[in-house]
């Protein structure tokens, strides 16, 4: 296997050469280059959530473990991966910076139910599924969960069918199909939680490109596992969906104030259009909502001042920049539309 030095966030690690072996299940070792934008966030996150320790379940190289280990200041680095090349690279990148790590070549569900841990990071390749069950017995109360999902399609809403089987999930496309597959898959990990009597507090989630990241904080508390089984319901016939908050605003916050040009510049985007977003469940896609009316798209930014011009909030949503959030009614927003049109 050919390797190169990849340089990424802060720091220089040994992967498998990215123009010789692609991201598959076939690779030697698995490495996506695109998720850097996702370590990228995560990072941030945990370095402001400050875990003292995080398992890294799927490692592969074992760059997202020390990345959290150089940037986060994570203490302890538990590095799991069931291929042992992987094992083995991981830990000769982990050497390069001295990391206080664990290595183990276990199967990530037995792994699960054999030990506690007070941070997970589960980045599988394809749906997160199988392993939330184990994953939701292993975590600590107030511990940290980071879960992706990179089977998309099911998730936004084009393979209905893999929806029922994956996420025991009703759905269909929708214009705003790229928040309702993040509340799709917050729904189903809390889910699992509440099964153990936990309960899921989104700190950050996002939906780029070919996949779907979540990061919350795990609660175990009777009160707070009832709230947010309140907050997950049937929209418009379609779910169930988590409709309560995707961020936590003052985590956000904090991750802004952290970032610099060593991490992508679509986390400073999404981090400031998410602090100014207005809470509610779903989107207005102007292109999608034009078509349906038979009009040209107006100006987002213009759409959103004159809503909020008649009383109502509205915000760009940090998911989709052609698209309008708001508390205004339907009829209200295509009457803006239409106007705003001619």
């Amino acid at each position: 296997m050919e390797t190169v030095l990849w340089r990424e966030g802060k720091v220089e690690v040994e992967v498998p050469d990215p123009k010789k072996y692609p991201p598959s299940e076939k690779s030697p070792i698995f490495f996506n280059p695109r998720a850097k934008l996702s370590r990228d966030f995560s990072v941030l996150a945990l370095k402001v959530l400050k875990p003292p320790q995080i398992v890294d379940a799927m490692c592969g190289t074992g760059i997202r473990g020390i990345r959290y280990a150089v940037e986060s200041g994570i203490e302890e680095i538990v590095f799991n991966d069931i291929n042992p090349r992987a094992l083995e690279l991981a830990r000769k990148n982990a050497e390069r910076y001295g990391i206080n790590a664990e290595f183990l070549n276990e199967d990530v569900d037995l792994l699960f139910h054999r030990r506690r841990f007070v941070a997970i990071d589960l980045d599988p390749f394809g749906s997160p599924s199988p392993f939330l069950q184990s994953l939701s017995r292993s975590i600590t109360h107030n511990g940290i969960v980071l879960v992706t999902a990179t089977d998309t399609a099911p998730l936004a809403g084009a393979s209905p069918n893999a929806a029922m089987r994956k996420y025991h999930a009703v759905v269909r496309r929708v214009p705003w199909y790229r928040e309702f597959a993040v509340r799709v898959l917050l729904g189903y990990v809390q889910h699992h939680l509440m099964v153990f009597e936990k309960a899921l507090r989104p700190v950050l989630s996002f939906f780029a490109e070919h996949h779907i990241r979540i990061i919350g904080r795990v609660i175990k508390k009777p009160s707070f596992v009832s709230s947010s089984a309140e907050r997950i319901k049937l929209v418009d016939g379609l779910g169930p969906l988590w409709t309560g908050s995707l961020h936590e605003r003052g985590i956000l916050e904090r991750m802004l104030n952290l970032w610099d040009k060593d991490y992508e510049r679509e986390v400073k985007r999404f981090l400031e259009a998410s602090l100014e977003e207005v809470e509610t469940v779903g989107y207005y896609h102007l292109h999608f909502l034009a078509r349906e009316l038979k009009t040209s798209i107006p100006p987002v930014k213009k759409v959103i001042e004159t809503l909020r011009d008649l009383g109502f909030r509205a915000s760009r949503s940090a998911f989709e920049p052609r698209a309008v959030k708001t508390d205004a009614p339907r009829e209200v927003v295509e009457t803006v539309v239409k106007e705003l049109s001619r």
